[in-house]
């Protein structure tokens, strides 16, 4: 029983960093460049954490199994290992991935315990892990020279359904991080009623009071960024469901 409280305490600590450090992604551009003012952004951003958790969230519970042991003792210091990764790399302003930290910290559990891993799933989700800033990249620099500098006829209404795009591509993004890895957090603890609402509050918590310092930093960079760049970078980091 003290174990699943404090492996309840991590996780509400985990989904707090995640929350407050992964918002930017999702909303940075969309509040940079001026769309929407600050606590709406924030407002779009943990909505998406909120309903990509509940609705798509528990179908990462093959994967949480692959990685760790349905066991308080290791799940409690697993999460407690990620978070004081995290923590650093937050401290130290060093982009890092809560997915990443908690999925090697697992692995290591799993050799020293002599747990069966799939390796298949694990060389999968590395090779994704590889994989996918390539094909942004590549995504990215086709769409903007491809679609965006083209002569459009009426100006004013292309940036209108840009601003439009703009805005569900954000609420898409912070879908998808909720999904995958608020998700993944929430199968390893167990996806019940009580990790649910403990994650809820934290999401809420974290993007409310954790976010600014990020976002203002990530909305001064994107201050003078067009509608048109501003889409293909959202469009680019969605990750696959």
């Amino acid at each position: 029983m003290i174990l699943f409280i404090f492996s309840l305490v991590l996780t509400f600590l985990l989904t707090l960093l995640v929350s407050g450090n992964n918002l930017s992604a999702a909303v940075g551009t969309l509040i940079g460049s001026r769309i929407v003012g600050r606590y709406a952004g924030v407002l779009i951003g943990s909505t998406g954490f909120f309903l990509g958790l509940i609705l798509e969230g528990r179908f990462l519970h093959g994967a949480a199994l692959s990685l760790v042991p349905h066991s308080y003792f290791y799940i409690t210091y697993a999460f407690l290992i990620s978070f004081l990764i995290f923590l650093f790399a937050n401290i130290g302003r060093a982009p890092l991935s809560l997915t990443m930290a908690l999925a090697g910290t697992a692995l290591g559990i799993d050799i020293r315990i002599g747990y069966s891993i799939d390796y298949r799933f694990v060389m999968l989700m590395v090779a994704f892990w590889v994989i996918a800033p390539v094909i942004s990249v590549i995504a990215s620099y086709l769409t903007e020279r491809g679609f965006f500098h083209r002569n459009f006829k009426n100006v004013w209404n292309v940036a209108r359904w840009l601003k439009f795009l703009i805005v569900i591509s954000s609420f898409l993004t912070a879908f998808t991080l909720g999904a995958n890895t608020l998700g993944f957090i929430a199968n390893v603890e167990g996806f019940h009623l009580v990790t649910i609402i403990v994650m809820t509050v934290a999401i809420f918590a974290g993007s409310f009071f954790l976010s600014s310092g990020v976002i203002k930093r990530v909305g001064e960079e994107m201050y003078s960024m067009r509608y048109s760049n501003a889409l293909v970078s959202l469009v680019s980091f969605l990750p696959p469901g």
